[in-house]
């Protein structure tokens, strides 16, 4: 079977695996270029903003040892 007969047999197929490949491509390229995500938060930054993850004890010396590096 020659490439043109073994192209024109699978057509289908390989038009959808490119396709998703594409999407693929795309949706990678998209998560990585245009999220705006990319800031870090502080701490006070991420209980301003309702993350709240740590308590009120580990907020305190995370500004703390923030502080003392700042210094």
């Amino acid at each position: 079977m020659e490439i043109k007969e073994w192209l024109q047999a699978y057509q289908k197929p390989i038009c959808v695996f490119l396709a998703c490949l594409l999407l693929a491509i795309g949706a990678v390229c998209g998560r990585l270029f245009l999220s705006d995500n990319n800031t870090l938060l502080t701490a006070s930054e991420a209980a301003n903003q309702g993350v709240g993850f740590l308590d009120e004890t580990s907020q305190t010396q995370v500004a703390e040892s923030s502080q003392q590096s700042v210094a």
